[in-house]
């Protein structure tokens, strides 16, 4: 299921995004797309680098405590750690009108990617993902989270929530 508040929603008409677009191994989003996906107590994550998975395994149950803490819960945790921009990917200052289109097909394409994984990966689990758009200067930012009871959305409020976000923003709930 996808949920968009108005700003995203006019965004994607005004650039007729409909469809995700193909990626190949030779694009420079191909990395950003083809990620894998890790779990440690009972969280989620996108795996970066070997060196980062192998420091949180170490991690003792206080560390954890003070991470928890730090971030209000496990849904904070991941939503902090699980963030990727699209534009690391596209070396540019500034984007023209098809280069942000571009760019934002790609992102559709991760939410698709990423959400089908995760649930082939973590089926007895549901997952948010979260497309935002920056608008000036232009800069896409994907997350991730957990889909908890407790906690639901990051914002709190439910999906009807998602239009009191100031900026562009889509869900995929799987």
């Amino acid at each position: 299921m996808y949920v968009y508040n108005d700003k995203m929603s006019k965004w994607l008409y005004s650039f007729k995004i409909e469809s995700s677009m193909i990626v190949d191994q030779s694009s420079s989003f191909y990395p950003l797309i083809y990620r894998e996906f890790y779990t440690i107590n009972d969280c989620i994550f996108l795996f970066r680098k070997k060196n980062d998975l192998e420091k949180m395994k170490k991690f003792s149950d206080s560390d954890w405590e003070r991470i928890l803490k730090f971030h209000k819960d496990k849904t904070g945790y991941e939503w902090c750690i699980n963030d990727l921009s699209v534009n690391d990917f596209y070396y540019k200052e500034t984007y023209n009108k098809e280069e942000q289109k571009i760019m934002l097909s790609v992102a559709m394409n991760v939410l698709e990617i990423w959400g089908n994984k995760l649930k082939e990966l973590f089926s007895d689990k549901m997952f948010c993902l979260y497309l935002s758009i920056t608008e000036d200067p232009f800069f896409l930012n994907l997350r991730f989270h957990t889909y908890r009871e407790e906690t639901e959305f990051i914002w709190g409020e439910g999906v009807d929530g998602i239009d009191k976000i100031e900026q562009p923003i889509v869900l995929r709930i799987v």
